[in-house]
């Protein structure tokens, strides 16, 4: 046989079911005559794996060719004449004058393929822009959602530059050009980048950087692995350009740390739990830490000692792009080891109005926040938007709302990272376990003020129309009316940053 392209062998089941078609198989001589049997593919697949480490790319000049007697078109190679190719592996570029070869997968209408175009360079050591990919959708009178899904090497010689490997993904309207769930996903490099979703007015856009700050020097991009649901996209040609200009109808920006600023280190320093003293304040480069996203010297379970008390760090960005508004700074959640004092929830056995209606609720703010504010400084306490329960009918929370807060209550999911007695509006934006109480389950203990005995403490959610949730001083759920007697502790959690 002549040197070909790889030919696909087939494949059986146990039951002698053909799971994979292919050109030889178990009824292909091992050799013979005519030099088409399983020793002549083997060895062609062997050449084409040769040709394929050594760089060797067939030129096709022809879209005319010869027919076997399966069907195959196959073309000859300029480059070596003894080299046939088969039409179904190609596609003719009339532009270039020859055949390419798209690297295309298909399952279940999805699309698996490096792209055309798809790449850029630039010989410039200070240019300044955007680097913007334009898939080929151009705007129709026909509304169609195309969902793409790519990844984009980011390269800039400088090391101050931003370098990266992104996911980049979402779903585009054909009619609108709008962006439905774009995504951006960090993948690695030496840093992040800013991802803007939008359009030029003909054509969606994806545009990396921010044309008034980012200088590149000798950049580069491009763009792999494209999965899609248009053969389209995997057939049009894909362009970047550097631009100055914003795209328009921005649908979304993901504002990733800038290039000053390291990869999110923050999932690293919630494992594992470290038990480290960081001092009787909270230092300038602690909080420098904190909020440059780095958390250098802080880790899930360290703590500080201050005015008495232990404070403990049990999450690290828990709260990280949660809420409404999202909560986009850098931060630490800390609670107190003892309980701050001891109060009702409230005056009468009630949870009418649940959690914010409670005396409790209003006290965190006048009670509580001073002294943790004493403790870490005004200023460093963070207020952000979390999903509270509002509503309370017949012992159950009917309903919720955000609302901005400094300090609040642990809910049964922060605490034991599953629901013992509440439902589904005490989760809210507090919907994981705390870190530190994976590691430290003791931590469930709290200490009363002077640390001599354990005492419970107080949570959130409502148990019956008399009765909220608390840890008891054993470290267990428990449940206790809302004016049980003062020995109920109250041990909040808040954010510092």
């Amino acid at each position: 046989m002549k040197k070909t392209t790889y030919q696909t062998p087939e494949l059986r089941d146990s039951n002698d079911n053909i799971i994979q078609p292919g050109s030889f198989g178990k009824h292909t001589a091992l050799a013979n005559a005519t030099n088409n049997g399983w020793t002549d593919y083997v060895v062609n697949n062997l050449e084409v794996l040769h040709d394929s480490i050594e760089g060797v790319e067939s030129a096709i000049t022809s879209k005319t060719g010869t027919t076997d007697y399966d069907g195959n078109v196959w073309f000859a190679d300029t480059g070596n004449a003894a080299k046939l190719v088969k039409n179904e592996d190609f596609t003719y570029n009339p532009a270039l004058g020859k055949m390419e070869v798209p690297v295309v997968k298909q399952k279940d209408s999805l699309f698996y393929r490096q792209v055309k175009g798809g790449w850029y360079t630039n010989s410039g050591s200070n240019v300044s822009g955007s680097l913007v990919i334009k898939p080929p959708v151009t705007k129709s009178t026909v509304s169609n959602n195309h969902y793409l899904y790519f990844g984009v090497y980011v390269y800039d010689h400088s090391h101050s530059g931003q370098r990266a490997i992104l996911r980049i993904g979402g779903m585009v309207n054909s009619k609108t050009l709008a962006w439905t769930y774009p995504t951006a996903d960090w993948i690695g490099g030496d840093a992040s980048v800013r991802v803007t979703f939008g359009d030029d007015g003909t054509s969606p856009l994806v545009a990396i950087g921010k044309p008034d700050s980012t200088a590149w020097t000798y950049p580069k991009v491009v763009i792999f692995d494209l999965v899609t649901s248009n053969a389209n996209l995997e057939v049009g040609l894909w362009d970047i350009t550097l631009s100055s200009a914003e795209p328009i109808n921005v649908s979304k920006v993901i504002r990733y740390p800038s290039i000053t600023e390291p990869p999110p280190n923050y999932p690293v320093h919630n494992v594992p739990y470290r038990n480290v003293d960081l001092g009787t304040g909270i230092t300038d480069d602690q909080l420098a830490a904190i909020r440059d996203g780095s958390f250098e010297g802080i880790n899930v379970g360290d703590w500080w000692t201050i005015n008495g008390n232990t404070w403990i760090v049990a999450g690290i960005n828990y709260f990280k792009d949660i809420g409404n508004p999202r909560f986009t700074a850098n931060h630490i959640v800390v609670f107190p080891q003892r309980v701050l004092y001891m109060k009702k929830m409230n005056g009468t056995a009630t949870t009418a109005g649940g959690y914010v209606s409670s005396e409790l609720f209003a006290d965190l703010e006048t009670t509580a926040l001073p002294i943790i504010e004493e403790a870490f400084g005004a200023g460093n306490i963070l207020s952000h938007a979390v999903y509270l329960p509002t509503t309370c009918v017949g012992g159950e929370y009917t309903g919720g709302s955000y609302q901005t807060r400094k300090v609040d209550l642990m809910n049964e999911i922060m605490v034991f990272g599953h629901q013992r007695f509440g439902n589904v509006y005490a989760i809210g934006t507090q919907s994981s376990r705390l870190p530190v109480f994976t590691y430290k389950p003791h931590l469930l203990r709290a200490l009363n003020t002077t640390g001599s005995t354990a005492r419970k403490w107080w949570l959130y959610d409502v148990v019956s129309a008399a009765a909220f949730s608390a840890v008891s001083a054993y470290g267990v759920p428990t449940t206790l009316n809302a004016n049980y007697d003062t020995v109920t502790g109250i041990r909040p959690f808040f954010c510092v940053g």
